[in-house]
């Protein structure tokens, strides 16, 4: 199993403009109960990993449309 401090710390809330910390705060709050389920029911191994570093990913854009506002890529794309 990986250290609850770990999980801890990928799922913790970075430092971002306080209208955008509310957003954000909700979806770690979802994305750490997530992380602590599959931490504790699925097996340690390459699946488990995967998991993690996938939602870990997922954390990082949904992080970085908060902050910057971004577009959808199939809509910017489309605009294009």
């Amino acid at each position: 199993m990986i250290d609850e401090r770990q999980v801890t710390v990928w799922f913790s809330v970075p430092e971002i403009k306080p209208e955008q910390k509310e957003a954000f705060e909700k979806v770690m709050v979802k994305a750490r109960e997530f992380a602590e389920a599959v931490n504790q029911h699925m097996p340690d191994g390459e699946d488990k990993a995967q998991v993690l570093q996938a939602l870990r990913q997922n954390v990082l854009t949904v992080e970085l449309a908060i902050r910057y506002r971004w577009q959808p890529l199939i809509r910017m794309a489309a605009v294009q």
